[in-house]
């Protein structure tokens, strides 16, 4: 057997120990050898065998493919960003509190960091993977509270009364706005009570807003 066939073999049991994402270390680790993990992503990116999504963060397109399994843009979110957790319109879509499916997923950390933004797409056959995710700061706003995790990954998801809150608190939309916005929501699967122990939590200006909430929940 040629050296290159030997080598595209290492590659492929490589990457079956690879998480479906992993970053530049996880696979230096399993090599022991930090420099020579360098070429292996190179050849792995060249045979589409791996993607690059950002800076030291991979998709193992091998061990997808294999599975039919591809991360969703939420475990990617919270991937990238461990502390994170995905808010405002994309959960506010998860939770059918809104029925147009966002653009963007946007994800809240409590500090900003060079990583801002990502946007990844890429057509594997007839697998079309696609992630544009956005990254917004939202500080002295504790943690213990609206959030949950999403079965079976390590994605973290606001509450939809979490969601609310920080759609208002950082998109601080105008009275006209916000009414429009609540005539369009459904909003009779949030908990008017959640809502009112969640506010406190956020500046006081909120309450104003969450009282618009909860006159359209008739409460």
């Amino acid at each position: 057997m040629a050296d290159r066939d030997k080598k595209n073999i290492k590659i492929d049991e490589l990457l079956g120990l690879l998480p479906p994402l992993f970053r530049k270390g996880d696979l230096a680790t399993c090599i022991r050898k930090e420099n020579y993990s360098a070429q292996i992503l190179n050849r792995a990116i060249k045979k589409r065998l791996i993607a690059r999504i950002t800076r030291g963060v991979y998709l193992n397109v091998l061990k997808c493919r294999f599975t039919n399994q591809w991360p969703s843009v939420e475990e990617v979110a919270c991937y990238l960003k461990p502390a994170a957790y995905v808010s405002l319109e994309w959960a506010l879509h998860y939770w059918d509190i809104i029925l147009q499916r966002p653009a963007v997923c946007t994800a809240v950390v409590s500090r900003a960091g060079r990583l801002r933004k990502v946007r990844f797409l890429e057509f594997y056959g007839a697998t079309k993977v696609e992630y544009n995710i956005e990254y917004s700061v939202i500080s002295n706003i504790p943690k213990h509270f609206g959030i949950e995790q999403l079965s079976e990954t390590t994605a973290r998801i606001a509450t939809p009364e979490r969601a609310l809150l920080d759609w208002i608190h950082l998109r601080r939309p105008s009275e006209y706005l916000m009414n429009s916005w609540l005539e369009e929501m459904d909003l009779e699967s949030l908990d008017p009570d959640k809502l009112k122990d969640f506010v406190s939590h956020y500046p006081s200006r909120m309450k104003r807003a969450i009282n618009s909430v909860l006159h359209s929940l008739q409460v």
